[in-house]
């Protein structure tokens, strides 16, 4: 999910559920995107490791920035595909 800001709880609900809470680096970005838009990651497994990524929009044939702030155990349960399969893996 890619939005302007996200709140600590909804951000750990979405961990928790496998996504991915995006933030724009530049929150006049989220103008310039319209529904319909394909944004890509390129190496999106690789990037969660890091806090900030490039996302491309294919349809506008531009770039911006996108930053998350996961500690190290929520890009853990992340890259488990969520809270379920991160506590299963664990067992």
């Amino acid at each position: 999910m890619l939005t302007r800001g996200f709140a600590r709880i909804p951000a750990q609900n979405l961990v928790n559920f496998g996504i991915l809470p995006l933030e724009f680096m530049d929150p006049s970005d989220y103008d310039q995107i319209e529904s319909g838009d394909m944004l890509v990651i390129e190496n999106l497994r690789e990037k969660i490791r890091q806090d900030r990524m490039s996302i491309e929009n294919r349809n506008r044939g531009r770039t911006f920035e996108a930053r998350h702030h996961l500690s190290a155990c929520q890009k853990d349960v992340l890259l488990a595909g969520g809270a379920i399969n991160w506590v299963r893996n664990r067992l």
